[in-house]
């Protein structure tokens, strides 16, 4: 008779590629689960404690030193051990959160949010760089389609949590016994977020454990900090990343990519009122189209990624999604119906799912370890800087085009209004198509270099 819990685990492993991959892709989840219920309970505090000026502070916090840090934090992962530093990390924030119930003013909270800040920005590119030793090259990108799913497909459920520790502090912050802990919703959202991160680490520990062979030659060729030779990495990292074309492209696109969508974020909700007409509920039909879009991606990058192991097909693929989400924005914007806007923009997710996976599975099978940590952690910089600049100048862009570009114009008998929003939108998706025509470009260098050797 079979063994149920044997076919599980070879069930797991096809998935997965491997128990190891498996036992990393638990610590990711439950790490992002921590992110998002850190950065729900860190806004109300912030809110609390120091208004709305608080709150911006300290989502600043969160934000700015990625924009300048995410580089050194890329050399610092190249030269150290990523078991270790994942672990350090995962136990040193379990410790800033245990104390976040405790702090009373804003800087006390802006403080904490760097430094836990500071210790993501080294976790992260030490998992993006573990993953390709983990797995066969075949199952990468499935691996970073279920690394996206653990990344995003957490929040809902950090959201949820959050509502049952609200209900839960409302009966437990009268007892007496619990009077010392500050007993409150955001008090519990860090308590619960200090277990996750402890989980996350006893995983890490779990893997390193599993992998003890790898760890001793993960150590080996690993370095000390020298501050001089850290230098010397971190120009030799964006150096590679600027020079190598194939590693240019998919970072410019990815990037740009999130600069053009991006502006969906803080334009979607004027979208839904001024063009579509869109009630109260109409932003979350909205959202739920994308995030349905990006679902399905990702789930076809997943079935049929193994089938594509080359990189050529697959940097001509993430072209090809790039093109597609640019098609997608800018019909989004263009229609003023419910049905033709929520269609493009599920299509606008759909290749904005792939883009993601295979941006991220070429970077996974085509960089060498020893640089991989720069060039993931150069990665999230520049996404990081382009989201910024979509949230913070996504806005006023729509504003300044509202008062200088026409009110309408007539094509053929029809008229079309221009709005700020609907002209933002237009850019962004030419922003995108102005990417894939760059990826394209690449495309053709690597052919030509393939077929001369």
């Amino acid at each position: 008779m079979t063994d149920p819990t044997n076919n599980l685990l070879g069930r797991l492993h096809r998935m997965f590629g491997s128990k190891e991959y498996f036992r990393l892709w638990q610590a990711q989840f439950v790490t992002s689960l921590g992110d998002w219920l850190g950065l729900i309970a860190i806004a109300i505090t912030a809110e609390r404690v120091g208004s709305e000026a608080g709150l911006a502070l300290v989502i600043g916090a969160r934000v700015i030193p990625g924009l300048f840090l995410g580089q050194i934090a890329g050399v610092l992962t190249d030269r150290w051990n990523r078991y270790r530093v994942m672990m350090f990390c995962d136990f040193g924030r379990a410790a800033m959160f245990a104390l976040l119930p405790f702090v009373d003013t804003i800087w006390q909270l802006v403080l904490a949010s760097l430094i836990i800040e500071a210790m993501t920005l080294l976790w992260i590119p030490s998992k993006e760089a573990l993953l390709p030793t983990l797995i066969p090259k075949e199952h990468i990108a499935t691996a970073n389609s279920l690394s996206l799913g653990a990344t995003y497909g957490t929040f809902p459920l950090a959201t949820a949590i959050m509502l049952g520790l609200t209900a839960l502090a409302s009966s437990l912050e009268t007892a007496p016994v619990f009077s010392s802990l500050r007993i409150d919703q955001e008090s519990l959202g860090f308590y619960a977020n200090t277990l996750t991160f402890i989980c996350s680490g006893v995983l890490v520990i779990s893997l390193a454990k599993m992998m003890h062979g790898s760890v001793k030659a993960e150590s080996q060729g690993r370095k000390k900090a020298d501050f001089t030779a850290s230098f010397r990495e971190f120009a030799e990292g964006w150096r590679f990343i600027v020079m190598t074309p194939l590693v240019r492209a998919v970072n410019f696109g990815l990037a740009t990519a999130l600069l053009g969508a991006g502006l969906l974020i803080p334009l979607g909700v004027v979208f839904n009122e001024e063009v579509l007409g869109g009630g109260p509920t109409g932003y979350s039909v909205l959202a739920t189209g994308l995030g349905s879009g990006v679902a399905v991606g990702v789930v076809g990058v997943s079935i049929f990624g193994r089938r594509i192991t080359s990189s050529l097909v697959q940097l001509e693929a993430f072209m090809m999604a790039l093109a597609g989400a640019s098609l997608g924005l800018i019909a989004a914007a263009t229609f003023s119906i419910w049905v033709g806007a929520i269609i493009s923009i599920s299509f606008l997710g759909l290749c904005g799912g792939v883009v993601y996976v295979l941006g991220f599975t070429l970077l996974h099978t085509t960089v060498d370890d020893d640089l991989r940590g720069r060039v993931f952690s150069g990665l999230y910089s520049l996404i990081r800087i382009c989201l910024a600049v979509s949230l913070v100048f996504g806005t006023l862009l729509s504003a300044l085009l509202d008062s200088v570009a026409p009110s309408k114009i007539s094509l053929f008998g029809a008229s079309l209004t221009l709005p700020g929003v609907r002209l933002t939108l237009w850019l962004g998706g030419l922003i995108i198509a102005g990417s894939s025509l760059f990826v394209l470009k690449t495309l053709n260098i690597e052919r030509s270099r393939d077929e001369a050797d």
